[in-house]
C-alpha cells in the first residue's frame, strides 16, 4: 500500500518495486555500464565518479519527471500532502507516536515532497481538468522514488569522501550494485545506534529557555509566537488552509505581535 491515512492525514509511503526495473535494473544500470563498463571495482576515485554519476542520473530523472507536471491540480495535491506531513511533524514534537511504516521515512519524505513543490517555480501551469487521481498519486510516488536515491548517493559521496575506500561497485547479472568496504557498514550501524540513543533522549531544556531569554531581552521577541506566526496567520487572516504566505508578511505581523521593530523580526526570520 502506498496511500495511507495517519490520525486523518494523508501520508504515502516509500514504495519501490513498481520502479526498481526501470530506474535500477535497466536504466541506472545500464547507464553506468556505458560510462564505466561493468567490471568490479574498489579504486576510491573510480568509485567515486560512478556514485556520482548515479547521482546525477537520479537527478536528471527526477527533473524529466517533474517538467512533465504542468497542472495546478498535481502541485496542488504535493501541497496538501506537504501540509499534512507537517501537520503531523508538529503532532510528533508533541510525542505523537508514527506508525512504522513511516517512522524511519518521514524526514525524507518530507525533504522530497519540498523539493517537488520547489520545482514548480520553473512551470508554467495550466488549470487543466480531468486528470486521474490514481494518476497523481502514482507520479508523486515515482519523484518520491527518485528523489530518496538522489539523497541516498548524496550520503554516500559524503561517506566516501570522507573515508578512504568507503564503497566498492560490482555487477550481478549487468545490475549495478555498491556496498561497504572493509566492515565499514558494520561500524557505521554501531555507531548510529549508539549516537543514535543520545540524539533521541537528549534536550537540553536550560539552554532553550537562555535562547527564549536571550531573544526577548536583545530583539523583544517572544519565542512561542515566532515559531507559531505562520499557523497564526494562516488560522486567522484566511479562509482557505491552502493559502501560501508572501516571505515579507511574516517580519511585519511579528513586530506587530511582540511590539518591536521589524528590523529586529527579519534578523530573527532570516
Amino acid at each position: 500500500m502506498s496511500h495511507i491515512f495517519i490520525d486523518e492525514y494523508p501520508i504515502l509511503t516509500f514504495e519501490f518495486e513498481p520502479f526498481i526495473d526501470k530506474y535500477w535494473n535497466i536504466g541506472l544500470s545500464q547507464y553506468i555500464i556505458e560510462q564505466y563498463g561493468n567490471s568490479t571495482t574498489y579504486d576510491h576515485e573510480k568509485v567515486e565518479k560512478i556514485l556520482m554519476s548515479c547521482f546525477e542520473y537520479f537527478i536528471s530523472q527526477f527533473k524529466d519527471l517533474i517538467l512533465k507536471q504542468d497542472t495546478e491540480i498535481f502541485f496542488k495535491s504535493v501541497f496538501l500532502f506537504h501540509e499534512a506531513s507537517i501537520a503531523l511533524y508538529i503532532k510528533q514534537l508533541e510525542g505523537f507516536q508514527l506508525p512504522e511504516v513511516i517512522e524511519s521515512d518521514f524526514p525524507r519524505y518530507r525533504r522530497v515532497l519540498k523539493l517537488i513543490l520547489e520545482q514548480a517555480c520553473d512551470i508554467e501551469l495550466t488549470a487543466k481538468k480531468g486528470l486521474d487521481y490514481k494518476e497523481i498519486i502514482n507520479t508523486i510516488q515515482e519523484l518520491y522514488y527518485l528523489g530518496n536515491w538522489i539523497y541516498e548517493f548524496a550520503i554516500y559521496i559524503a561517506y566516501h569522501k570522507m573515508i578512504q575506500n568507503a564503497y566498492y561497485i560490482e555487477f550481478e547479472e549487468n545490475v549495478f550494485t555498491c556496498g561497504w568496504q572493509n566492515n565499514f557498514g558494520k561500524v557505521n550501524e554501531a555507531l548510529c545506534r549508539y549516537f543514535g540513543i543520545d540524539y533521541e533522549t537528549f534536550f537540553d531544556e536550560g539552554a532553550l529557555n537562555e535562547l527564549k531569554r536571550a531573544l526577548e531581552d536583545n530583539f523583544s521577541i517572544d519565542y512561542n509566537k515566532a515559531i507559531g506566526i505562520i499557523p497564526y496567520l494562516k488560522k486567522h487572516h484566511s479562509n482557505n488552509p491552502e493559502q501560501t504566505l508572501e516571505p515579507y508578511i511574516l517580519p511585519i505581523n511579528l513586530a506587530t505581535e511582540c511590539k518591536t521593530s521589524e528590523e529586529n523580526t527579519c534578523f530573527i526570520l532570516d
